[in-house]
């Protein structure tokens, strides 16, 4: 029972959180934003992989919850959200287009392009790269 009122209340601090974050996302950038954000859709088969300790902070984020509430406020305030493949974003320069594991240093939180030389936080990266390949897919569909 104990258990329960605890996972009931992690879940109304979830869904607080995400509504407080999606709103002041809106409230801040306003009518006609475009959100490019991860498609977070097979997250959790992928942390089956990840190591027991970082399991449960990995798996415990209402993703798809905050998703689908940054989708219909943005849709109230005639603004849009387009989910974008994560695939290889914090491993790719965006200066160059290099590829490989060797570019992104998980501990230390770096990127560094074994090419061009390149240097960022990793987080960054992933994030220019998210943006780049949500414009890409856009001007695709446009096409």
């Amino acid at each position: 029972r104990k258990l329960k009122k605890l996972r009931e209340k992690e879940t109304r601090y979830v869904t607080a959180v995400n509504h407080a974050v999606t709103k002041a996302l809106i409230s801040q950038y306003g009518a006609g934003t475009l959100f490019i954000i991860e498609d977070l859709s097979g997250i959790r088969t992928a942390t089956e992989h990840v190591r027991l300790k970082s399991r449960y902070i990995m798996v415990s984020w209402a993703f798809c919850q905050f998703r689908e509430m940054l989708e219909y406020k943005a849709a109230l305030s005639q603004s849009e959200v387009l989910a974008a493949d994560p695939k290889y974003t914090s491993q790719s320069c965006p200066i160059c287009g290099n590829t490989t594991k060797a570019n992104r240093n998980r501990k230390k939180h770096e990127f560094c392009c074994t090419v061009c030389g390149y240097r960022s936080n990793d987080d960054r990266t992933g994030a220019i790269n998210i943006y780049r390949k949500g414009w890409n897919t856009l001007f695709a569909e446009a096409c």
